[in-house]
């Protein structure tokens, strides 16, 4: 039985990602599960989320039902669905009827929890949901657990006890045995709870699905109730009969109308508008990537220029520096160039100068040995003291004098 769940789930896959995906086709993988769900479960273990969700729709169907399980008297015009989600810990209840009557006083709320097998770790969560929704609706919310079925068990707790350091806690809520209700539902009292007698109903389970069946059928209900209340049924009998046994309980056109008009056609429609919204919010978060990834792009092209534009003015600036430093290093050797070539001008013009003096004053000496043989060594001192121009004067005053005395008198 799981290799066809497997091939139309591949089919489905397929055909999703090429976006060829018909009603059709969800309706096809819908009849495989269906056909399929007697063999998912083990030996001697039940499939409890299909009991839960049946018995949730079963809420949904026949509400009223419900409340007149629980013997709540609550007036049928007043009641509505509302919404069991709760923000602790993921807390869902699995159904909140509210009570709007007009009094205030009398407005109530009912936590309805549908329970295959007792399970005392789960007391805690119903309570709390039950509180936290009294306290979000603003009106009392008595908490209501339905046990669908007996088996084995003998203990269906109504009452949470903590105990610590000598005090003591106790909690108590109204709790449902649904097989104590059998002759309830077979009257016609409780007809809308009929899909429920093959949980709590000992026997041979094609007999019980005909019994359901006949009930429903003589309620003589709305025609989408009666069709959701089969469906219910026939869901619920494929968990412990096998598909063709369940098919032969209804006819045909019960089971065509089941699967196209009533529950399971409104599954197979809720998956259709599930996988639309999916694909659609696929889309929009594939555009979103997109639009994402040319932002950051365009972010990162932007910093890369601004990096590029960093990394080139800080080069520039390096360069500049660089050239700055020889430049200055450049006029420093050039200035100290200039200074050691001046110097070393200077002091050759200044031996020049030393070397032109010492020539004139030596041809000065000569000339007055020459015409007065001795010069005396006054004259002599005086003429080695006297510069360039002084001794071009004593060279015209010795070629005019007429002794050495004269020369010495006029120099």
């Amino acid at each position: 039985m799981l290799r066809p769940l497997r091939e139309q789930m591949e089919v489905c896959v397929e055909r999703l990602e090429r976006g060829t995906l018909q009603v059709e086709d969800l309706r096809g993988l819908f009849t495989v599960i269906l056909e399929a769900l007697p063999s998912l479960a083990p030996p001697g273990r039940q499939i409890r989320h299909l009991v839960d969700l049946t018995a949730k729709l079963l809420g949904e169907t026949a509400p009223h039902a419900v409340c007149r399980l629980a013997n709540a008297s609550l007036e049928r015009a007043y009641l509505r669905f509302d919404d069991p989600g709760i923000i602790l810990r993921q807390l869902h209840a699995d159904q909140v009827f509210r009570y709007d009557h007009p009094n205030i006083a009398e407005r109530c709320a009912l936590c309805v929890e549908y329970q295959y097998r007792p399970d005392p770790t789960l007391l805690v969560l119903w309570l709390a949901k039950a509180l936290i929704l009294s306290d979000r609706l603003q009106m009392p919310v008595v908490l209501v657990v339905i046990y669908l079925h007996q088996g084995r068990f003998q203990s269906f707790p109504g009452v949470h006890i903590v105990q610590g350091g000598g005090l003591t806690n106790e909690f108590r809520f109204e709790t449902i045995r649904l097989w104590e209700h059998v002759d309830r539902i077979r009257s016609g009292e409780l007809v809308e709870l009929a899909p429920l007698l093959v949980l709590c109903v000992e026997g041979n389970p094609e007999e019980i699905l005909r019994e359901e069946r006949d009930l429903i059928l003589k309620a003589n209900l709305e025609p989408r109730v009666t069709t959701d209340l089969l469906g219910i049924s026939y869901i619920l009998g494929l968990r412990v009969e096998s598909e063709g046994v369940v098919n032969a309980v209804f006819a045909q056109d019960e089971l065509a109308e089941i699967k196209s008009q009533g529950l399971i056609g409104r599954w197979i429609q809720d998956a259709v508008d599930l996988e639309r919204a999916a694909a659609a919010q696929r889309l929009e978060e594939e555009r979103r990537r997109a639009t994402d990834d040319r932002l950051a792009a365009a972010r990162r092209l932007v910093e890369e220029q601004a990096l590029a534009e960093q990394r080139l003015a800080a080069e520039r600036a390096v360069t500049d520096q660089r050239l700055a430093a020889e430049r200055a290093a450049a006029e420093q050797r050039l200035t100290a160039e200039r200074t050691v070539a001046e110097q070393r001008l200077a002091a050759e013009q200044a031996l020049a100068e030393q070397r032109l003096v010492a020539e004139r004053q030596t041809w000065l000496l000569r000339v007055l040995q020459r015409r007065f043989s001795a010069v005396p060594e006054l004259v002599e001192q005086r003429i080695r003291q006297a510069d360039a121009p002084t001794c071009d004067t004593l060279l015209e005053l010795a070629v005019g004098a007429a002794s050495i005395e004269e020369f010495a008198q006029r120099m």
